[in-house]
């Protein structure tokens, strides 16, 4: 089947060719840039997702609510889950599934899990590409979740019209840990797990940082289902807003600005990767090593100039 072919077969809903499209954008390489080439652009951000925070908030759990509720519409729902990749062995452990086994029969879900395979601030290299081609093939909204982050993972932004940032009890100073990369970003913050001791006081110290802020806090358990219906309407109420943020002004640029810079590194990583492996086999002398980054440094030299 031919790239031409392969986008035809997805945009009809045909799950085979959406699976084979992604492993290719996964590979990445010419083939990978060809198809994405043929790939409309998203017609609105809005029907992107994220949902991020930090490890231990229930981002799984209230995500496999949110799941539930959505794919009882008529539309088909897409949710991307990226899972950190280990440093030492290369493997990821894509668990976030197991979680969502209720779903995996359902013909108006379709879940894909990433590994981060390195990247930084929550996702993936390929996450802006396969949340296209989840776009393309129907899925009205397509859920990000994040790898968990802290305070610097706000890349999502770059992805997502929406941010959704949860926290949650017990995970030590949750407004340090997210201030300064994650609340800058959220469009909406979710006290998960407010249930537990110490819900109340985490409130009102993120209602204080929000202040100056602006945002809106929704409580929810995703045990129970609690706060989940007042999370939907809020997600539903922004997503209907497409474009603004929720206080009525445009969307920042910065947003526009990171997407860029994403799409760009995700074209470089795998090249610059195969020549480093390349070089590495060859047992370069260090001499020759500090040269090739020198004529590494003055060939990005113009994407600095203002």
């Amino acid at each position: 089947m031919n790239l031409t072919a392969i986008i035809a077969a997805l945009q009809q809903g045909d799950l085979r060719a959406l699976a084979r499209a992604i492993s290719i954008v996964e590979a990445g390489g010419a083939t990978a840039e060809a198809l994405l080439d043929q790939v409309p652009l998203l017609a609105s951000k809005a029907d992107v997702v994220g949902i991020t925070g930090a490890p231990g908030a229930g981002k799984s759990s209230l995500l496999d609510c949110l799941i539930e509720v959505y794919k009882q519409r008529d539309s088909r729902v897409g949710v991307v889950a990226v899972d950190p990749t280990s440093s030492v062995h290369d493997g990821a452990i894509l668990g976030d599934r197991i979680r969502w086994m209720r779903h995996a029969c359902s013909p108006n879900v379709v879940i894909r899990s990433l590994a981060s395979r390195g990247s930084l601030g929550g996702v993936s290299a390929a996450t802006a590409a396969v949340v296209r081609l989840l776009a393309a093939a129907g899925c009205r909204p397509v859920f990000v979740e994040t790898v968990g982050v802290g305070q610097i993972g706000s890349e999502i932004a770059g992805i997502a019209g929406l941010v959704v940032a949860l926290t949650a009890p017990g995970l030590g100073d949750d407004i340090q840990m997210m201030k300064a990369g994650v609340l800058d970003v959220a469009d909406l913050v979710v006290l998960n797990k407010a249930d537990l001791p110490g819900a109340s006081a985490l409130h009102s110290a993120l209602a204080a940082e929000l202040e100056h802020r602006g945002g809106r806090i929704i409580s929810t358990n995703a045990i129970d289902g609690g706060g989940v219906a007042e999370l939907v309407g809020a997600i539903d109420e922004l997503r209907h807003a497409a474009g603004r943020t929720p206080n009525g002004h445009p969307v920042d640029r910065s947003r526009l600005e990171a997407r860029i810079v994403e799409h760009s590194l995700a074209l470089l990583r795998p090249r610059l990767r195969a020549r480093l492996a390349t070089m590495a086999n060859l047992n370069l002398p260090p001499d020759d090593l500090a040269r090739i980054l020198a004529e590494a440094h003055e060939t990005s030299r113009p994407l600095s100039n203002p």
